[in-house]
């Protein structure tokens, strides 16, 4: 059964959802690809906008003589099997260019409201040769909806990572005692603790220790080493040695663990640093 309400409510809501995430990143995140590679937020959205053209609502068709949604199943599971990976056409292909946060915004705005326009006066009984074969306006208009769906499930996999990138180099910048780059995002009621040493409560009070900490590093020589770093979720762990030197003649190593907990505004919570020093 035809359902146009149902397409433009969904259209409307896959553009929200896009627009959301959008709205969270930078110009640079928008042209930065994942550490697992493949296309940055910028390029998901050049493609999205070339492949979901409103054209095909208009378009010319015969009426069809079969059930016009015969094909949404197949479509369905195909498309929302995130588990497989898919090759995009060449002439939906995303520009290789750098794309601003706003030209993304305008472009997917642009995109959906062009099919909810068209969605009106729409024969939905007609069948149409597509790049996908022979199918109804019904089923493609349905398959810009799958689509969708597959691409911004990829787009919020972008968000995350850019996200642990992020949190990754905040957690590295402190550990490697480059403390200024992270007062911005630390929070007002943060908890800095080395156990068995001292506590640190407060942004205030845990940036008066860092500027200690940052006096105490420029009256000597320091090699900073990261072995590992492990971001999962909210939690980054920072595992690696410091070593400190005077007149060329090591004075201390310490072998460290710091695990960096952030709030869902990306801004550090809690740092509990475990301290080991070489005896």
């Amino acid at each position: 059964m035809v359902n146009k309400s149902y397409l433009k409510a969904m259209y409307q809501q896959l553009c929200n959802d896009y627009i959301a995430i959008l709205q969270s990143l930078s110009d640079d995140q928008i042209n930065k690809s994942p550490n697992s590679g493949g296309w940055s937020a910028g390029q998901v959205i050049s493609h999205i906008t070339k492949a979901n053209q409103s054209s095909f609502l208009g378009a010319n068709g015969e009426v069809c003589n079969r059930d016009i949604g015969e094909k949404l199943a197949e479509l369905e599971q195909t498309f929302l099997n995130f588990d497989i990976k898919m090759k995009s056409p060449d002439f939906i292909l995303p520009d290789l260019k750098n794309f601003t946060r706003d030209e993304c915004i305008q472009n997917i705005t642009q995109c959906f409201q062009s099919l909810i326009d068209a969605v009106g006066d729409s024969k939905m009984d007609e069948i149409l040769n597509s790049p996908l074969g022979v199918l109804t306006k019904w089923e493609i208009a349905n398959f810009v909806i799958f689509h969708s769906k597959r691409h911004l499930y990829q787009l919020k996999n972008i968000l995350k990572s850019l996200q642990i990138d992020h949190k990754k180099r905040l957690a590295s910048a402190f550990s490697d005692g480059k403390f200024d780059v992270t007062y911005a995002h630390l929070h007002e009621d943060v908890l800095w603790k080395v156990p068995g040493e001292n506590e640190f409560k407060s942004k205030q009070a845990v940036i008066q220790r860092c500027e200690e900490v940052a006096a105490y590093f420029t009256s000597l020589t320091t090699n900073f080493v990261t072995h590992h770093i492990i971001a999962e979720g909210n939690l980054v762990v920072v595992n690696g040695a410091g070593e400190f030197l005077r007149d060329g003649k090591r004075i201390s190593l310490i072998e460290a663990s710091e695990w960096y907990e952030f709030d869902g505004n990306e801004q550090i919570i809690k740092i509990y640093s475990y301290c080991i020093p070489e005896k």
